[in-house]
């Protein structure tokens, strides 16, 4: 039987049943999931600093997931399954019934189960396009946190402020370990990639674009190549949006026109600069301007990256100065039943950074994928 298959009759099984006595306790339920947040931000930390084709965020990634499947079964009072495949079909049948995700993630599930494999039976041989796909499939996964987290809050209740606030800090403590012990073996030159808990969307759909806080410059200088999240202290936005997204894969969407500053880079030096696009939305160029007096140049969006044509130099004081440019469109005028009024350009989620040569005018490939 075909996979989709699997996940069909699975669904009809759980559909059947008629129970809705979970098969674990509250601060069971509570204990599984804050261990699967821990493991997928230890993930995180490690996918964030990795070499290209370093697939070693796969082990706690697969851990975490692994956790979050169980307890969904637990939830629904099933019996657990050895197998990872079985689980990943049981447990998806579950979210089919329970709309715990938009669309199935089984793909996702599957390409990480393999990683991990690889990463434990040291086959390190991965592509350029499977490290990508990978990476996608890595920030996908989170979607599982919220699904699973409202679904145990259906059983629950939701938990007291008292306790998100300590489980919040425990984590903040668990990652600052996990990530001591992973640093010596994980971090590249890709500087300081501070990670910040996002701002909230803004409440009010019809206002401008606001300007991100122009966050005080770090001592340090960036070693690169770099990549920079959104969250990054290193930089800052005037024509974005407030910073959206999970803890783990942050985003801002920019207007027509936004305004980008690097911080921490080498007075004079030259940059090649790419950035990278979590949402296109309804754009498929983007224009880079270094100068007001310069017209932009544009370029096109391939495989969620837009690269800038030329190289761009930090000034004096070793900030990275250019404008973004797009087509703006509004979300009420493409998705039915939509009152978002801003308007919006592309999703950033980071930016890409790689030191050009004096004779370099094209951009460098080690950055741009």
């Amino acid at each position: 039987m075909s996979e989709a298959g699997n996940v069909a009759k699975a669904s009809a099984d759980v559909v059947a049943q008629t129970s809705r006595a979970p098969g674990i306790d509250a601060s069971e339920a509570a204990r599984l999931m804050e261990a699967a947040r821990r493991s997928y931000a230890i993930a995180e930390l490690v996918q964030e600093r990795r070499m290209l084709g370093n697939v070693d965020s796969a082990v706690p990634a697969h851990r975490a997931l692994t956790l979050l499947l169980r307890l969904v079964l637990r939830l629904s009072g099933e019996p657990l399954p050895d197998d990872f495949a079985e689980l990943s079909v049981r447990a998806r049948a579950i979210a089919v019934k329970e709309s715990l995700l938009a669309e199935d993630r089984g793909g996702d599930l599957a390409l990480i189960a393999e990683m991990r494999r690889r990463v434990i039976e040291g086959d390190s041989d991965v592509t350029g396009a499977e490290d990508r796909s990978y990476d996608r499939a890595l920030v996908r996964s989170a979607e599982w946190f919220d699904g699973v987290q409202s679904y145990l809050d259906e059983f629950f209740g939701r938990p007291a402020s008292r306790w998100r606030s300590g489980a919040r800090v425990a984590l903040g403590a668990a990652v600052v370990f996990a990530f001591g012990i992973l640093i010596g073996r994980h971090v590249r030159p890709e500087g300081s990639s501070v990670m910040q808990v996002p701002a909230a969307p803004n409440a009010d759909l019809g206002a401008a674009a606001t300007a991100q806080p122009q966050n005080v410059p770090p001592p340090d200088v960036i070693e690169t190549p770099a990549r920079l999240l959104v969250t990054d202290t290193h930089f800052a936005c005037s024509g974005c949006w407030p910073r959206e997204g999970a803890l783990e894969a942050p985003y801002a969407w920019t207007s027509g026109k936004a305004d980008m500053v690097v911080r921490g880079l080498i007075a004079r030096r030259r940059y090649h600069v790419v950035l990278g696009i979590a949402d296109p939305g309804h754009v498929d160029r983007v224009g880079f301007e270094q100068a007001a007096s310069v017209a932009a140049r544009e370029v096109g969006i391939q495989n969620g990256l837009a690269a800038s044509p030329e190289p761009v130099t930090a000034d004096d004081d070793g900030v990275l100065r250019f404008t973004v440019r797009v087509i703006p469109w509004k979300p009420a005028d493409h998705v039915k039943g939509s009152h978002d009024t801003r308007e919006l350009g592309i999703a950033i989620a980071d930016v890409r950074l790689e030191e050009a040569a004096m004779d370099e005018a094209t951009p460098a490939a080690s950055i741009a994928h």
